[in-house]
């Protein structure tokens, strides 16, 4: 069936104009689409431009009449995520677990409504191919969870993170190691020429500018898994629209703004200290303090996509990720112990037959 032209203008309903059926976002266009009859909409971004939000002014001043959305949570028991439902949903599966949710137990909420969103360019196609190039690769894995588990759906999720702006400027004490080589005396009488340190105090500042630090603002995931998930192309994020996330899940932020600006405190600091080595410079370093302010904090409330898939083996949550943008892959997996012991005892055995050829 032929798609029909598209109107100039975003779809305000979430239903076809064509066949009636509910639309969704296609990842990787900048429409929405048909499953059924193929017809498309286009999404028209605002014309605003992006612009990073300046973080004191906003939590004296702007915070109470910044634009919010009502959203509906609730509590998985199996996994303890907080999921975030579409209000007409009356049952639905918790995407981290797939655990029966207990919709009725849900909370309402209201929070600050996300600034810019990064729209999903890996479609489910794609992923669906992923996972099962993933479970194909898994040598160790038991042998049956290929049986089990090739089935499992895939759920695209948009995830909060915050991100932060800042110029800091870092006062530091320490101390630098210069190698030299000098003779040192034995107790066999006997001199030797050995290495060692010559140890100078040493004081100073670095300044470094800090552009989009992401701090995942959910805790539904393993932080872990999400960093190495990474990194996001944070230049592609547009303005925020509804559009984007039919089809899909917005997951409601868990951590506050500034519990947020804390995490990402922690990832700067890593990057200062490896900064302050830089500066002492010298075949060792010691860091003895570091103080650090922090400038011009401006920060953006965004959603980035993340495919997830999980199944349970042997009473226990396993989860796959895709990152939505680039295809990165993420995932835990069941070990077969039975089968890393016959691995281990066959190369023993082979090591035993060279042996005694030789």
């Amino acid at each position: 069936m032929t798609p029909e032209t598209p109107a100039p203008e975003s779809s305000p309903t979430l239903t076809c104009r064509g066949c009636g059926a509910r639309l969704a976002y296609l990842p990787g266009t900048r429409s929405l689409t048909c499953e059924y009859c193929g017809t498309t909409n286009p999404i028209t971004d605002h014309a605003e431009p992006l612009t990073e939000i300046d973080y004191e002014p906003f939590l004296a001043e702007q915070y109470a009449r910044e634009e919010r959305m009502e959203v509906v949570t609730v509590r998985c028991d199996g996994c303890g995520a907080m999921v975030t439902l579409d209000p007409l949903v009356t049952s639905d599966r918790c995407p981290y677990c797939a655990t029966a949710l207990v919709v009725a137990g849900g909370s309402t909420s209201t929070l600050l409504k996300p600034g810019a969103l990064a729209p999903f360019i890996v479609n489910h196609k794609k992923a669906q191919a992923q996972f099962k190039r993933w479970l194909n690769s898994l040598w160790f894995a038991p042998s049956d969870l290929k049986s089990k588990h090739h089935r499992e759906t895939l759920t695209g999720v948009y995830l909060p993170y915050w991100t932060f702006d800042a110029a800091t400027s870092s006062h530091y004490r320490g101390e630098r190691g210069d190698h030299y080589t000098g003779m040192e005396n034995r107790l066999s009488g006997q001199p030797r020429q050995a290495r060692h340190t010559r140890w100078t105090s040493v004081a100073n500042q670095v300044d470094l500018d800090f552009d989009d630090v992401a701090v995942p603002a959910a805790r539904s995931l393993d932080s872990a898994q999400l960093r190495n998930l990474g990194p996001w192309n944070l230049k592609e994020l547009v303005p925020f629209h509804e559009d984007y996330i039919r089809g899909f899940r917005a997951q409601a932020y868990e951590v506050a703004l500034p519990d947020g600006l804390k995490a990402a405190r922690t990832l700067m600091e890593r990057e200062i200290r490896d900064a302050v080595r830089r500066d002492i410079g010298g075949d060792e370093q010691r860091i003895h303090s570091v103080e650090t302010a922090l400038r011009n904090v401006t920060f953006k409330h965004v959603l980035l996509p993340i495919w997830v898939s999980s199944f349970r083996y042997n009473g226990k949550v396993y989860r796959f990720l895709i990152n939505g943008q680039s295809g990165e892959v993420q995932g835990k997996r069941p070990i077969s112990w039975f089968k890393v012991i016959r691995a281990l005892l066959g190369i023993a055995a082979a090591i035993f037959i060279l042996v005694a050829i030789l």
